[in-house]
Formats: structure tokens, C-alpha cells, sequence
């Protein structure tokens, strides 16, 4: 009987000891909570699309619309579509679902549009009105984007690791326009006015082009999911309007006494569109 009790007694001992070590054991560290907040880098690739008016203009002896110009022009441009790469950089803050943030990209890309207008036997000048100087005219402009970048802010609403986002700001674009104007007089025997003197056909030309940073506005919004907690994926489509380019000719008309500083010529094109891109995104906190 004593042994019995005696083996009871160190039993309970022992579940007793065992109860105090399991409750002495640290519980395991709960993971923390996934969060948007820090920077990241990434790459994106997509498609560009880019739309406008091609405006032509003239001047001669420095008067608008003046002697041997064509009355203005304004084509539509095609309607065109290129790809895009590049790569861009950001930094996030999270404030309960409310994520802030700020990102910086710069792109590669080919968008290129043009507009080309022929007009046979266009009159000629407010000083020809029978139309003695009529001539054949072709209009021809070019606009071509190689590169562009963007600063932009963020906004977004965060659902875990599901971000939903709106963002704006400036675009800059690297933009080469050019311009040719096409006179040929094809009609034999022209008499210049004021001089009696017959003349054999002739053609002038006039061409320029023209390279620069163009500034303009950007504005859309995106999706962006973190699969894992420092790599995520996002796609995104935005609005953007350019400033105004513009690229000028200049026709040396020197042989009509009327017309000694020639006729200057130009266009100014207008560009807007849309872009749309996915991407991927590597962030440095949040790993």
C-alpha cells in the first residue's frame, strides 16, 4: 500500500513539473503585419498611344497668311501606337489603409506620327489674285518620341497586400519635330507681277527639325498585388497631354521683287494619349 501511494505521489510530481514547464515556454512570435510602407525598384513594359493636330502657318515679308502663302492648314494627324520599356523608383508610406507615395520613372520608346497634305495648283498670295502663280504645294510634318519619363504621386487604398491606387503629375519627353514645305511652280511661262519677266518652272523647298524636352501633364491609375512580402506586381494606364511643338521652313522666294525676305513657313503640333504598362516591383522594407 505504501508503494502505491508512494508511485501516485511521484506521478502527480511529474505531470505537475511537466504543467509548470509548458507554461513557462514562450509562445511562439506572431509574424507582423504585411505593410506597404518603403522604397522600391522596378521595370515595366507596355504600349504607348498618341493622338493630335498638326497646325501649319505661314508668313511673308514677316505678315501672317502674306504673299506666296498657302492658306493655313491644320491635318489630323494618324492615330499611332508604339511600345514602352524602362524601369522606375518610388517609396510608399502607410498610414492604416491609406497608402501615400511618390514615383519617378524613365522610359524608352517609338512613337512617331506624321501628316502630309498635297494640294495641286494652289493660287498663290494676296497680291495674285487671278491665280497667276498657281503652284503645287505638299505639307509634310513629323513628330517622333524616343523617350520619356515622369514624376508622379500616389494615393491608394490598401486591402491587405492588395493596393489600389490613383496617381498624377508631370511627364517630360524627349520629342524631334520636323517640317518640309514644297513649292513647285509648274506652270511655264509665269509672268512676275510688276516685271513682265517670264519664268520656267521651279521648285523651293524648305525643311527644319527640331529636338526637345517637352513638359507636360500625366494622370491615371492601377492595381498592385504583393505575392510576396518584398516583390510585387502591378498594372497600371494613364492620361497624358504634351505641350505644343514646333519646327519652321523657310522658302527663299528672293527672285519676286515683291516677296525679297522669302516666305517663312512652321507647324505646331499637339500630342495626347494613353499608356498602358505592367510591372514589377522590388521593395526594400517589408521583407
Amino acid at each position: 500500500m505504501r508503494k502505491l501511494i508512494s508511485w501516485s505521489v511521484a506521478f502527480l510530481g511529474l505531470t505537475a513539473a511537466a504543467s509548470a514547464a509548458d507554461y513557462a515556454r514562450p509562445a511562439p512570435p506572431m509574424a507582423p503585419p504585411f505593410t506597404w510602407t518603403g522604397l522600391y525598384v522596378g521595370a515595366n513594359a507596355g504600349g504607348i498611344w498618341g493622338e493630335g493636330s498638326f497646325a501649319d502657318n505661314c508668313f511673308s515679308n514677316n505678315v501672317p497668311f502674306g504673299l506666296f502663302c498657302q492658306p493655313p492648314l491644320s491635318p489630323r494627324g494618324r492615330d499611332e501606337s508604339s511600345w514602352l520599356a524602362g524601369g522606375q523608383i518610388g517609396y510608399n508610406y502607410q498610414v492604416r489603409n491609406w497608402v501615400f507615395g511618390v514615383e519617378a520613372d524613365a522610359q524608352a520608346t517609338d512613337l512617331t506620327r506624321r501628316a502630309s497634305i498635297f494640294l495641286p495648283g494652289a493660287g498663290v498670295g494676296l497680291f495674285d489674285p487671278a491665280g497667276i502663280f498657281a503652284n503645287n504645294i505638299t505639307f509634310t510634318a513629323t513628330q517622333k518620341i524616343d523617350a520619356f519619363g515622369t514624376v508622379r504621386g500616389r494615393l491608394g487604398v490598401a486591402f491587405d497586400r492588395l493596393l489600389i491606387y490613383g496617381t498624377g503629375g508631370a511627364i517630360f519627353a524627349n520629342v524631334t519635330t520636323s517640317y518640309s514645305l514644297d513649292h513647285f511652280f509648274a506652270t511655264p511661262g509665269q509672268v512676275f507681277v510688276g516685271t513682265g519677266a517670264a519664268v520656267s518652272p521651279l521648285n523651293l523647298t524648305g525643311a527644319s527639325s527640331h529636338d526637345s524636352l517637352v513638359p507636360g501633364w500625366i494622370a491615371g491609375g492601377g492595381i498592385e498585388y504583393a505575392f510576396w512580402n518584398n516583390v510585387s506586381l502591378k498594372a497600371e494606364a494613364m492620361y497624358y497631354e504634351l505641350q505644343p511643338t514646333h519646327a519652321g521652313a523657310l522658302d527663299v522666294l528672293a527672285f519676286n521683287p515683291n516677296n525679297l525676305f522669302g516666305t517663312r513657313t512652321g507647324v505646331d503640333i499637339k500630342t495626347h494619349g494613353f499608356l498602358a504598362r505592367g510591372g514589377i516591383n522590388w521593395r526594400f522594407w517589408g521583407m
